[in-house]
């Protein structure tokens, strides 16, 4: 998926949350005694903080891609010596967990390069 198509979704989502959450929002602002001008003011706030916290979140995110790509390395024996270190660590030691987390630790080194 691309980096547009992500962002596009998770503005949906982003929009679709502010909908559900605006009426516990409105609640909030009245149960602290906030006026209308001060609500308007503070919702663009409200929402485009959800919104950078979703996107966020969703940009991150490795794809199955990036996790296929990182096995397939480990099967062929190209792998990153310092990262396999680290995921000997991030394993606590235990072998049998060790290819998982170089797994994990590879692709979201491969998504932060794409």
């Amino acid at each position: 998926m691309s980096k547009k198509t992500k962002i596009i979704l998770s503005l949906i989502a982003c929009i679709a949350v502010c909908f559900v959450v605006c009426g516990a929002i409105a609640e909030i602002f009245k149960a602290f005694r906030i006026n209308e001008v001060t609500a308007l003011l503070l919702w663009p706030i409200v929402s485009g903080a959800l919104f950078y916290y979703i996107y966020t979140r969703k940009l991150n995110e490795p794809d199955s891609q990036h996790y296929g790509q990182s096995e397939q390395e480990v099967n062929s024996g190209t792998i990153d010596k310092g990262l396999w270190a680290k995921a000997l660590v991030n394993a606590k030691g235990k072998e049998d967990l060790r290819k998982a987390e170089y797994i994990k630790l590879r692709a979201k080194q491969l998504q932060k390069e794409s």
